[in-house]
């Protein structure tokens, strides 16, 4: 499935939703926070969506760990 156009209209890693989305071309970043007390070296899901009613969504498991 082909990526939409435009930026995603919502976007979470884990617990963590995304306190901003851009995009510039293919490159989709997301600005999220990490507080000091998550647990470290568990593996996070990326959820992204696009759009509304409904939306075009896309999961990858397993995108983020949390360091010391």
């Amino acid at each position: 499935m082909p990526v939409p156009a435009g930026i995603p209209s919502w976007a979470q890693v884990g617990p963590y939703e995304a306190l901003q989305i851009t995009r510039e071309g293919n490159i989709v970043t997301i600005e999220i926070e990490v507080p000091e007390d998550s647990p470290v070296g568990v593996l996070f899901d990326c959820h992204i969506e696009f759009g509304e009613k409904p939306p075009t969504v896309f999961k990858k498991n397993d995108v983020l760990r949390v360091g010391e």
